[in-house]
């Protein structure tokens, strides 16, 4: 099926979760609201447009949205937790261009680093980035966020998605269908939201 009556489908299956409706949270309405469909044009856009290249519709829709995280999280540390994906390499260096820009003070760190300061991951979920992305959701700082791309891709992938959001009862995660967003707040209630991007 062509890509974009693919992204039609998907968006008209999932109306009643459009800009935030049935989300009781404050921050998370905002966050759905301000960050994630945002429609106004940001600063470098344009620039990293023209350094990506081939990207279809949804990648860079998402990229976008991914330097609008990181502009939001402002991160102290950017982290890139690779997987078996073929489009592992082309994808997690776009996505590390574009949350670098939107927090350039953000130093680039591994996985393996403690979590101590406010970090944003990037992830391709599939069975061997599972590993390290449940050990980083144990080891985040308040604030935190971790980014996965194609929890929808399968049913393996899919199921990996909800055992996530199993693990702690401080997360915040939000199901864009294209991606998932977790989010550690141990201030916050377990919330899990859909929202149509």
């Amino acid at each position: 099926m062509n890509i974009f009556f693919k992204y039609i489908w998907i968006y008209l299956c999932r109306i009643p979760n459009v800009r935030g409706f049935g989300i009781q949270s404050p921050s998370a309405f905002y966050f759905a609201t301000e960050v994630i469909n945002q429609r106004k044009p940001y600063y470098k856009y344009k620039e990293l447009a023209n350094a990506i290249g081939n990207c279809n519709f949804i990648e860079r829709k998402l990229l976008k949205l991914y330097l609008r995280i990181a502009n939001y999280v402002r991160p102290a540390n950017i982290v890139i937790v690779h997987s078996d994906s073929p489009d592992d390499g082309r994808l997690t260096n776009a996505a590390k261009q574009y949350m670098h820009a939107g927090c350039t003070t953000a130093s680039l760190a591994s996985v393996e680093q403690t979590w101590d300061d406010k970090g944003l991951a990037f992830a391709i979920l599939d069975k061997t980035s599972y590993p390290k992305i449940a050990d980083a959701i144990s080891r985040m700082s308040e604030g935190s966020c971790i980014i996965l791309q194609d929890i929808y891709k399968d049913d393996e992938t899919l199921a990996l998605w909800k055992e996530l959001l199993r693990l702690d009862k401080s997360i915040i995660s939000f199901d864009l269908y294209y991606a998932g967003l977790i989010f550690y707040n141990p201030k916050h209630t377990q919330g899990n939201y859909k929202v149509n991007f």
